[in-house]
C-alpha cells in the first residue's frame, strides 16, 4: 500500500482555496494552531479537539540500548506527544472496512 504525503503546504493551499482566504492567512492560522498545541504540551496540558482527537503529553522512561556494537548506550528520558484518534476520525479512517 503506498501512502501518500501530504505537507503543511498542501494543508495550506487546501484551507485557502476552501475558506477564499489568502494562502498567507491560512498559514498565520495553520502555523499558530499548531503553536498553541505545542505550547499546551509543553506545559503538560492535555490537548482535546472533540471528534477529531487528542494530544496527551508523555515522559518515555530513561532506558538502556544494546547497539549492533554491543555497546550499552543509555537512551534520557523525555518528553513525547501521544494522538489518540478521535470518533469522527476513527469512523472515517474504517468506512471503507465496513462496506
Amino acid at each position: 500500500m503506498i501512502i501518500k504525503r501530504v505537507t503543511k503546504n498542501e494543508l495550506i493551499k487546501h484551507v485557502s482555496q476552501h475558506t477564499y482566504v489568502s494562502q498567507a492567512v491560512a498559514r498565520c492560522v495553520i502555523n499558530e494552531f499548531m503553536a498553541v498545541i505545542i505550547e499546551e504540551l509543553a506545559r503538560n496540558h492535555r490537548v482535546e479537539l472533540r471528534r477529531f482527537g487528542t494530544f496527551t503529553p508523555r515522559t518515555s522512561q530513561a532506558r538502556l540500548i544494546n547497539t549492533t556494537t554491543g555497546k550499552s548506550v543509555r537512551i534520557s528520558a523525555r518528553k513525547l506527544a501521544k494522538f489518540h484518534d478521535g470518533s469522527d476520525m476513527r469512523r472515517r479512517l474504517n468506512q471503507d472496512r465496513d462496506r
